[in-house]
């Protein structure tokens, strides 16, 4: 990525995440980053930990994207991690949006299959 930057290319990364806190920060300053977040699969202290690390350096755009399917388990953890993001210093530099999970080919909203859920 630091090459492709370098060459005077953008970079745009589609990332749920995980990584370490030391590659985002890295990250942060060759691309732009997206975080698409489904909150079956996140750990949302290590997520938040990566957005705090990306806005502390000098970074190239952030979007973190919640993806929230049609449960209301889904959409208490988005709320919780909408007022989380709250205290995470320049969080205002990011764009933070909360979009229903939908099926890409009916346009309706969606639900995680039980067996993908986790129960």
């Amino acid at each position: 990525c630091a090459y492709i930057g370098f060459k005077g290319h953008h970079v745009h990364v589609q990332t749920n995440g995980s990584m370490s806190e030391v590659r985002a920060a890295i990250l942060a300053n060759v691309a732009e980053i997206s975080i698409s977040v489904h909150f079956e699969f996140t750990n949302i202290e290590k997520l938040v930990r990566n957005v705090i690390a990306i806005l502390g350096e000098p970074n190239h755009g952030l979007e973190i994207k919640m993806m929230i399917d049609n449960t209301e388990e889904s959409q208490t953890a988005a709320m919780a991690l909408k007022e989380r993001l709250q205290s995470v210093p320049n969080i205002e530099a990011a764009r933070v949006i909360m979009t229903p999970l939908r099926d890409p080919m009916t346009n309706e909203l969606k639900t995680y299959e039980p067996d993908v859920r986790g129960l």
